[in-house]
């Protein structure tokens, strides 16, 4: 089904790439250029490694070959967009720059002037006109090779940039500057939770972790910080929100919650049970060892004793190095 976004004459004829780049030069479109360039890298990834000679159909060229193929043509775009000043494609090279050997798997470029070595300077000069191009995601990126660089009041002035455009990694970030007093700021914890707040509230899968963060607060699972009282209510829906973008450590703390009755919950050790499970799932090693409890012990007229899924899940979890599994097992 995957397929049906790809565009059968472009993947299984392979002159027709020239014909597409015609066309896409008569537009004189940068913006359609661009999102031509970014649909050769989304479909290039139906060729990954996992694809078989199959899924080719009539072409002649391995998923390999095709793969290469696109993913040269949107290099040819991404370059020839970049020199016209493109703040996205600038952006998308800098990354290339940046990533170096693993850019290919990461972000799709197979060009050997990217995939050698990571090129730090060049990613930087990318970022930088990028960003006083106003691409958002650019001051982050900018703001970290900044701090790397002990250029501290400079990556905050770009942090900043990216959080008053509503970047929540960037928001994310001063929240940690001011909470922890980090790239020599002074502790402000009111600026710092304004900000943790912000990131926690935004709608996008960056904010899972903040949201986190911010339920354990309301929960007082962290040292009281100030303007926290304990609030049941706002911890679970943080918490909630965090373990419905699917971020690990909130899915388990839900099945702790169910399980030990806390922020006001009944105690529910079957609730609590598939919330170990969709964690273990994503390989968490403390929600494995409390399945693997589960498992052995069972729930009275739920889930009978199962003592070969208990052993699995306490291996997987040593397996992953947490002590208290090795422990369990010996």
């Amino acid at each position: 089904p995957s397929f049906s976004i790809a565009s059968c004459s472009l993947i299984n004829i392979r002159s027709n790439i020239k014909l597409y780049r015609r066309m896409a030069l008569k537009t004189h479109s940068t913006n359609i250029q661009l999102a031509y360039a970014k649909y050769l890298i989304q479909i290039a990834k139906l060729f990954g490694s996992g694809s078989s000679s199959k899924d080719t159909t009539a072409s002649t060229e391995t998923p390999s070959q095709i793969r290469y193929r696109l993913l040269t043509e949107a290099g040819y775009w991404i370059e020839r967009l970049a020199r016209t000043g493109k703040p996205e494609a600038l952006f998308i090279q800098g990354r290339w720059y940046l990533l170096g050997p693993n850019a290919s798997e990461d972000e799709g470029c197979v060009l050997k002037a990217y995939t050698v070595k990571v090129q730090e300077s060049k990613a930087f000069k990318c970022f930088l006109k990028a960003s006083r191009g106003g691409w958002t995601e650019a001051h982050y990126e900018l703001a970290q090779l900044w701090k790397k660089r002990g250029q501290y009041a400079r990556a905050i002035q770009c942090y900043e940039k990216g959080a008053n455009a509503n970047h929540t990694p960037s928001i994310y970030k001063m929240a940690k500057v001011y909470l922890r007093g980090q790239l020599k700021k002074k502790k402000n914890i009111r600026k710092g939770m304004d900000y943790l707040k912000k990131a926690a509230d935004m709608e996008d899968a960056a904010s899972a972790e903040p949201a986190f963060v911010l339920g354990c607060i309301y929960a007082h699972e962290y040292d009281r910080i100030e303007d926290s009282a304990l609030n049941n209510k706002l911890a679970l829906n943080y918490l909630r929100k965090s373990a419905d973008f699917g971020y690990a450590d909130a899915i388990y703390f839900m099945g702790q919650v169910y399980e030990t009755g806390m922020l006001g919950q009944l105690c529910d050790v079957w609730q609590a049970f598939q919330f170990y499970t969709k964690a273990a799932d994503v390989d968490h090693a403390g929600a494995m060892l409390d399945l693997s409890r589960i498992y052995c012990q069972g729930i009275p007229s739920l889930l009978a004793a199962q003592h070969e899924l208990a052993f699995k899940w306490c291996k997987r979890s040593a397996d992953l190095g947490f002590d208290q599994a090795e422990y369990v097992l010996g």
